[in-house]
């Protein structure tokens, strides 16, 4: 079953409605962040009608229900994304380009917790600077 599948049985399970709004937009989050401003973009150009509000309502659900996750950077926009694999963001700077990357982290995390003695749940990791296109201008 594909993750997109799973996600919308975990919709169905926790009784939920499955709407196609709610469809719509699950099928417009990626594993790149995405606001809701530009998830109601996408929408729009394929044709389908939604408001905002809409859009804020079901992106609520989707974090409780632990599908998407919020993600916030410098830029105070609020973003979101899948939560099916635990990756880390590299930001460009000057054009503002968000791209994903996987890291093993575990070497840092276990060096932080004997370090502080701080029991780590959960953490999240951005690097800014410059994307390969802003360097070559």
């Amino acid at each position: 079953m594909s993750p997109h599948q799973k996600n919308l049985q975990l919709i169905a399970q926790t009784g939920h409605r499955l709407t196609k709004p709610r469809e719509q937009i699950l099928a417009t989050i990626s594993y790149s962040p995405l606001s809701a401003t530009q998830i109601f973009d996408q929408l729009k150009q394929k044709h389908f009608t939604i408001d905002l509000t809409t859009i804020y309502r079901t992106l609520e659900l989707f974090c409780q229900l632990n599908i998407v996750q919020k993600v916030h950077f410098d830029d105070q926009v609020v973003r979101y994304e899948a939560m099916d694999t635990h990756h880390h963001h590299l930001i460009c700077e000057k054009c503002g380009a968000i791209e994903d990357i996987p890291l093993s982290e575990k070497g840092l995390l276990k060096q932080v917790e004997s370090k502080s003695k701080f029991k780590i749940n959960r953490h999240n990791l951005e690097f800014f600077g410059s994307c390969i296109h802003c360097q070559q201008k």
